[in-house]
């Protein structure tokens, strides 16, 4: 059994290492398609290089593949490149990407990037979905404070 779960860690560590790689060099469409697949291996070094993407991908879609990685994964060490996207970009998918993406990780930290685009981004899509991450964080806050809520207790 330790043998199999050894196996499982190289053939984990080899499949990073290809996807880092066609993120870092493939061609746009190879990048999306890399995005998916650290989202599903996830791990620090796929978040680590998930945010980058998110950040400096000279491609939009790219950008937006990488942060919907970054939700799929659901660690909140991803946060900063998604509040840095939903600030920064300048493609309006992108933003609306980061928005849904902090709502996913849940962490209420993202509460203030959340409001200032639920008010004043130029974008309709983009203040919708900052609002609707807001109340996903509000709902998770509130679950997690009070914990026999849903349970039918």
């Amino acid at each position: 059994m330790v043998t199999l779960h050894i196996i499982f860690t190289q053939e984990h560590l080899r499949q990073l290492d290809y996807y880092i790689y066609r993120l870092q060099t493939g061609s746009p469409s190879e990048r999306v398609l890399a995005c998916a697949h650290l989202g599903s291996l996830g791990g620090p070094r796929a978040i680590a290089a998930l945010s980058h993407a998110a950040i400096y991908d000279p491609w939009a879609r790219a950008r937006e593949a990488a942060l919907e990685a970054l939700g799929t994964i659901g660690s909140s060490t991803g946060m900063t490149a998604a509040i840095q996207a939903l600030q920064q970009d300048v493609d309006h998918d992108v933003r609306e990407q980061a928005a849904q993406t902090l709502g996913i990780i849940g962490d209420v930290q993202a509460n203030a990037a959340l409001t200032v685009a639920s008010r004043f981004d130029p974008d309709t899509d983009v203040r919708w979905a900052a609002q609707v991450a807001l109340q996903r964080i509000a709902a998770r806050a509130y679950e997690l404070s009070h914990p026999i809520y849903g349970y039918g207790w």
